[in-house]
């Protein structure tokens, strides 16, 4: 499992402490399902929604979802360093408030701050010395998030659900090709003038469709 899938699984983890202690809302959403989704993966949707309120939402979808992938894209330069200076040079003050730009481009600040605590966290486990041999090979060092197939947009109002299949694809610190397994996005967002492509995620979950 790859370092952003395993922060993924984190960060849905976290949105269920916080539903069990009251912290977020169960209510429906003007599009006819819950803020949140069951566990797996679900059936394809039809789309519903306007032309162009389809397209911005699958513009700004995909752009959150390549900022996700950016937080964990580390300097090629960083190879040569231990992993406890690597560590040292990624939750530096500067890291952290690059990474805190660009996930706030696309993401609502709660998401965001669930996404920061558990890029830390994987990657405290990821750059542990005893995986110092491997490293050029398991870090990213670049990529982007590539959609197989849309497989439901359903925008009504200032809120929209997306069903997309698709998968993180890159190169690594020794410049192989790197690609995720499969998986269906679950994303709730927000229309909100002030971020990518007019829309912010406010949830979002991953099912595995790998065989």
């Amino acid at each position: 499992m790859s370092i952003r899938r395993r922060a993924s699984a984190l960060v849905a983890l976290m949105a269920l402490v916080a539903a069990l202690a009251g912290c977020t809302a169960s209510a429906g959403s003007p599009v006819g399902a819950p803020t949140t989704f069951e566990t797996g993966v679900l059936a394809a949707e039809r789309d519903l929604g306007s032309p162009p309120a389809l397209r911005a939402v699958r513009q700004a979808t995909v752009a959150a979802m390549s900022d996700e992938i950016g937080v964990f894209v580390l300097d090629r330069a960083l190879r040569h360093e231990s992993p406890d200076d690597v560590l040292a040079a990624v939750t530096s003050p500067g890291a952290v408030r690059e990474r805190a730009a660009l996930l706030g481009r696309a993401h609502s600040p709660r998401l965001a701050a669930r996404l920061e605590r558990a890029f830390v966290v994987v990657t405290r486990q990821e750059l542990d010395p005893s995986r110092a041999a491997i490293l050029s090979r398991d870090v990213w060092a670049s990529g982007a998030f590539h959609v197989e197939r849309w497989e439901g947009v359903r925008v009504a109002g200032d809120t929209a659900r997306v069903l997309v299949r698709g998968e993180d694809r890159g190169t690594s610190w020794d410049g192989g090709p790197k690609r995720d397994a499969w998986a269906q996005y679950k994303l709730v967002l927000h229309r909100d003038p002030t971020a990518a492509h007019g829309w912010r995620v406010v949830h979002r979950q991953a099912a595995s469709t790998a065989v």
